[in-house]
């Protein structure tokens, strides 16, 4: 965590992915964040949001984006695994072309998700953080500014 003073406000307009992960950013200096989202979020278990269309297909991370998850959200992939994802560690992976397929053991340890299962993890993890609070089934309609427009100051 950030050694500085956390002070002021922000706002992430957005819930998914992308939205959860700033939010986790920004309260390391913010005193209070507030995640907007159109739809309304999962209760009980994952479940496939309308406003992710594209997140009925597997996902998985990049090395890159395993690491910077894993440093955001230490033991997520834990939780993940719980929820029923599987590892692709000494499975065989197959590259298909129109010159043939290759087949070859997989040698990393990377865990494949539902995008409901990710962002039913990260969101959980989020939830926990005491400053930022989430705001489902909200629109934004329109950015609040300074009379001069140079400054964003609010959400309608």
């Amino acid at each position: 965590m950030n050694s500085t003073q956390r002070q002021g406000k922000a706002i992430v307009i957005g819930g998914s992915m992308a939205g959860l992960l700033a939010g986790r950013v920004l309260a390391d200096y913010y005193e209070e964040v507030l995640i907007i989202d159109k739809d309304e979020f999962p209760g009980q278990q994952p479940e496939d949001r309308l406003g992710v269309p594209h997140g009925f297909h597997p996902h998985r991370f990049t090395n890159r984006g395993k690491e910077i998850t894993e440093k955001l959200f230490p033991g997520y992939e834990e939780e993940l695994v719980a929820l029923g994802s599987p590892s692709s560690l000494n499975k065989t992976a197959h590259m298909m072309s129109q010159y043939g397929t290759v087949s070859n053991p997989y040698p990393r340890n990377d865990i494949k998700f539902s995008r409901a299962a990710l962002e039913w993890v990260i969101r959980g993890r989020v939830k926990q953080i005491p400053q930022i609070r989430l705001l489902p089934k909200h629109d934004v309609l329109q950015l609040v500014t300074t009379s001069d427009r140079t400054a964003i100051t609010g959400v309608q």
